[in-house]
C-alpha cells in the first residue's frame, strides 16, 4: 500500500513539476490573506503524515533527534522575536511549518526515490517544455507580478525565473553527466548543458564552472576534449546572442542587477545590525520593511533578500545561522559522495539566490540525490 502511495505521489509530482508556477491558485485560507498555493505544496502536505511516521520510526535515533531539536530551536527563535517585534505573526509560523514539511518529506523521498527510467521520462518532458518556452514564449511580458524583470530572450521555463530554472537544469545535467552509460544518457546531459546556457543566468554559469573544475581535479570527466569543444561552441553562440538580442537580461556583463542586489543586501545587513542575535523572526522581512522602513510594498523583493544566508541572518540572527550550519553539516554527513557535491553546489547557488527555501529547487535536489544514492550505477 505504501509503495503504491509513493508511486502515485511521484506521478503527481511530475505533473506539478511540469506545471511549475502555472500550477498554483490564489486562496485566502491562510490568515484570510491571498496566497498563491502551488500544487506541489498540496502534495507535500498530503505526504507529510506518512513521511513523519517513517521519520519517527527511524533506527538512527541520533539523526532523528538532532533534526527535530534543531527544527524546534529555529521555531523558538522565530516565536521569541516575532512576539518582541510584531506581537507574534502567525505568517512566520506557517512559513516555518512549510519548511518543516519540505524537509521531512525530503528526507522520506531521499530514501524512496523513483527509478532512473522514470527520471528519463521526466527529463525528456522537461526538455520539450524548455525548448517550447524558448521558441514560442521567450518574453515574460504576459506574466509580470511585482515589477519583475521581463527576462526577454532568456530560458525561464515554467518557474518564470531563469536563476531557479538554471539551478534545476544544472541538477539534471550533473546527474546525467555523472551517470552517462549509453547514448541516450549522453544526449540528455548535452541537452541540459545547452539549455542551461540559454538561461543567461550568471549564477548557473558559476555553478557550471565550479562543476567542471571539480570534475577536472577528480578526473571524472570522460571525453574531455569533446566536451570542451562543445562548451566552447556554446559559449561562442551565447556570446553572439548576448551582443545581438535585445533585452537587458541576455547581457551577461550587465551591472544594473548587480547594483540593485548590492543595494538591497546592504539594507539586509542594516536590519541584521539592529537585531544580530535572534533576528526579526521567520517570514517577517516584508513586514519589517513596511512597518519600520516604510518601503514600497509593490517590489517583488519586499519579503526576501537575494541570499539565503543573509535571509537566515536577518530572520533568525547569529544563533539561527549557527543551528542552520550544524543542521546542514549533519545532513551532509549522511550523504554519499555525489549527493554531498550536489548539496555543496546547492549551498553555493544559495549565496546568490533564495533557492534553498524554494520548494521546487529543494524537491528536485532530493529527487536527484535520492535516485543517485538508491539506484545502482
Amino acid at each position: 500500500m505504501k509503495e503504491k502511495i509513493v508511486k502515485l505521489w511521484w506521478f503527481l509530482f511530475a505533473l506539478s513539476f511540469l506545471l511549475g508556477e502555472i500550477g498554483s491558485f490564489k486562496t485566502s485560507l491562510f490568515l484570510g490573506r491571498p496566497y498563491h498555493l502551488h500544487l506541489l505544496e498540496v502534495l507535500l502536505i498530503f505526504l507529510f503524515p506518512l513521511a513523519l511516521k517513517w521519520l519517527l520510526n527511524l533506527e538512527k535515533e541520533k539523526s532523528k533527534d538532532t533534526f527535530f531539536i534543531l527544527a524546534i530551536v529555529v521555531l523558538l527563535i522565530t516565536l521569541i522575536d516575532s512576539w518582541q517585534l510584531f506581537h507574534f505573526q502567525l505568517g512566520g509560523l506557517l512559513y516555518w511549518l512549510r519548511w518543516l514539511v519540505c524537509w521531512v518529506d525530503g528526507f522520506y523521498l531521499l530514501y524512496h526515490p523513483p527509478s532512473v527510467k522514470w527520471l528519463k521520462g521526466l527529463s525528456w518532458s522537461f526538455i520539450i517544455l524548455s525548448v517550447g518556452q524558448y521558441l514560442f514564449f521567450n518574453k515574460i511580458s504576459f506574466y509580470n507580478p511585482g515589477n519583475w524583470d521581463p527576462h526577454h530572450y532568456r530560458l525561464f521555463g515554467n518557474l518564470f525565473d531563469p536563476n531557479f530554472y538554471g539551478l534545476i537544469l544544472f541538477f539534471f545535467f550533473a546527474f546525467w553527466d555523472i551517470k552517462k552509460k549509453n547514448l541516450e544518457e549522453k544526449i540528455l546531459a548535452l541537452f541540459f548543458l545547452f539549455l542551461l546556457f540559454f538561461t543567461f543566468s550568471r549564477s548557473a554559469y558559476l555553478l557550471l564552472a565550479f562543476y567542471f573544475l571539480i570534475s577536472l581535479t577528480k578526473k571524472q570527466m570522460r571525453n574531455f576534449k569533446k566536451e570542451i569543444l562543445l562548451i566552447s561552441l556554446a559559449v561562442l553562440v551565447i556570446g553572439i546572442m548576448a551582443f545581438t538580442l535585445p533585452g537587458e537580461g541576455v547581457k551577461i556583463w550587465r551591472l544594473s542587477t548587480l547594483y540593485g542586489l548590492l543595494s538591497e543586501d546592504s539594507l539586509g545587513w542594516q536590519i541584521f545590525s539592529r537585531h544580530p542575535l535572534l533576528g526579526i523572526g521567520f517570514n517577517n522581512i516584508g513586514l519589517y520593511k513596511l512597518r519600520f522602513l516604510f518601503l514600497n510594498p509593490l517590489t517583488h523583493s519586499l519579503g526576501w533578500f537575494s541570499s539565503v544566508f543573509l535571509n537566515i541572518l536577518v530572520t533568525t540572527g547569529l544563533l539561527g545561522l549557527i543551528f542552520w550550519g550544524v543542521f546542514l553539516f549533519l545532513f551532509y554527513q549522511q550523504l554519499s559522495s555525489f549527493s554531498r557535491w550536489l548539496l555543496l553546489f546547492f549551498i553555493f547557488h544559495s549565496f546568490f539566490h533564495n533557492s534553498f527555501f524554494y520548494p521546487f529547487t529543494l524537491m528536485v535536489f532530493f529527487l536527484i540525490a535520492g535516485i543517485m544514492e538508491r539506484q545502482p550505477s
